[in-house]
């Protein structure tokens, strides 16, 4: 199944669907690219999803999502491979009236056909950092080479008072 993949969720619901794979993050709407800071999305998406009826009578879908991602490092500003897990449990609605999600699930996008790398996308950049950096200990940049160095205290005005004193002429 491809990223553009329409996706019937009462069918899927309905048969207790399974969907599993893995698929260039290329693939993927340039939003993505945009909260990563790139040109473009770089990097592989796999998936594993599973759909069921919820006893509302809505479709849900939960599984599991992990990325390999192209980012820009927030700290040193070089490329960097960003690892990104999400587990969604949505509940989707496929009218135009949404029922209160069940215990445990999260509302989705109430679009009843969407691509599947739409719902993958939204999952991932829920999931995202919000400063993406590389782990410290293999960033170029660490935290402390950041930090401002400690210098000798400047004391601008030490001498002002025997200065002044001695322009008029006293000693102190």
């Amino acid at each position: 199944m491809t990223p553009w993949s329409r996706l019937d969720l009462e069918a899927l619901a309905d048969t207790g669907g399974h969907l599993e794979g893995r698929f260039d993050a290329a693939a993927l709407d340039p939003r993505l690219a945009g909260a990563l800071d790139r040109d473009e999305v770089t990097g592989e998406v796999r998936y594993a999803l599973d759909f069921q009826r919820l006893a509302n009578g809505e479709v849900g879908v939960r599984g599991a999502i992990r990325a390999r991602l192209g980012a820009c490092c927030q700290r040193c500003l070089e490329p960097f491979e960003l690892q990104v897990s999400a587990g969604p449990r949505l509940q989707v609605s496929s009218t135009d009236e949404r029922a209160e999600p069940e215990e445990g699930w999260e509302p989705g996008d109430p679009d009843p056909s969407p691509t599947l790398g739409a719902l993958i996308e939204d999952e991932l950049l829920l999931a995202l950092p919000l400063s993406p950096r590389h782990p410290e200990a293999d960033c170029p940049v660490s935290a402390a080479a950041g930090a401002v160095p400690k210098t000798d205290t400047q004391r601008p005005f030490t001498g002002l008072a025997r200065a002044l004193a001695e322009r008029d002429g006293r000693k102190d």
